[in-house]
């Protein structure tokens, strides 16, 4: 689980629970700094947020010492202290179920309680139906609302059959896509960006087909020229305002989940790393 907090008004983050326990320790934080993770409406002092205070809720038992209750490991039941677990891919095990709970990933077995919201370098990786986390993926802040998408992709070879015709491509894709549906979150700002965005397009799009016929209504070869100069940018205009409209764009999307483009290093840097090989 990842939180953040607000220091010199300004907002830190993303952290984990152990970083945000040892913030506490060392009186970076107070019960008066403002925090929120995901699932939390608003911002909150930590000690009004279900025992952040003491720091129940981080797995400490409220003595400060680590000596707590300690956390169940989701493969083996068992609790440990804090410090003998291991965060792995959205979830935490022990020391001992580390190499098990591995070999699952890399086999693409289902693995109970782990996150469908991965990172593999630049790559956005989302497993299944998965949802991603309740955080813009432009800016990773707080999300005020998400927008389904339906994103298809296809081998890229596919548009190699565009030359001997569009049949040909159109039968290839008919066969060979595949769809997935995501709900990409985003905030307030990047949302009302977007929008202009897509607005300023669709503009350059419809100033595009008004001047084709205008420009080929006059004789000479600098007409035809300028003529296909519009084509060309009514094109142009189309892909960005869909690139724009979509937000992420799909690298590959195969039975088992997608890998996206468009993610920032910052939404990406507060996913757990992707340890499953080729696969998704």
């Amino acid at each position: 689980m990842s939180w953040f907090y607000v220091k010199d008004g300004q907002r830190m983050g993303p952290v984990s629970e152990p970083q945000l326990r040892q913030k506490f320790m060392e009186g970076a934080v107070s019960d008066r700094t403002p925090v929120w993770r995901e699932g939390m409406a608003d911002w909150r002092p930590m000690g009004e947020v279900a025992g952040m205070g003491s720091m129940e809720a981080m797995g400490d038992g409220g003595g400060g010492g680590g000596a707590g209750r300690g956390r169940a490991c989701v493969e083996c039941g068992r609790s440990f202290a804090a410090e003998d677990m291991v965060e792995l891919m959205g979830s935490t095990v022990c020391a001992g179920c580390k190499p098990v709970r591995l070999q699952r990933i890399r086999e693409g077995a289902p693995v109970e309680g782990a996150c469908s919201a991965y990172a593999d370098g630049k790559l956005l990786v989302v497993l299944g139906d998965g949802e991603l986390p309740r955080r813009c993926v432009c800016c990773n802040g707080p999300a005020t609302g998400a927008m389904r998408r339906k994103f298809v992709w296809y081998p890229p070879w596919v548009n190699l059959l565009l030359l001997p015709g569009l049949v040909f491509a159109f039968i290839a894709v008919l066969f060979l896509q595949r769809q997935m549906s995501l709900e990409v979150p985003l905030c307030g700002a990047h949302q009302r960006r977007r929008r202009w965005r897509v607005l300023g397009c669709m503009a350059w799009m419809f100033a595009s087909v008004f001047a084709i016929p205008v420009v080929a209504s006059q004789r000479g070869g600098l007409a035809m020229a300028v003529s296909f100069v519009g084509v060309v940018s009514f094109l142009a205009a189309l892909a960005c305002g869909h690139l724009w409209w979509m937000v992420l764009s799909p690298r590959r999307i195969t039975k088992d989940g997608g890998r996206f483009h468009g993610a920032s290093e910052a939404f990406l840097a507060s996913l757990p790393a992707w340890h499953g090989g080729g696969k998704a």
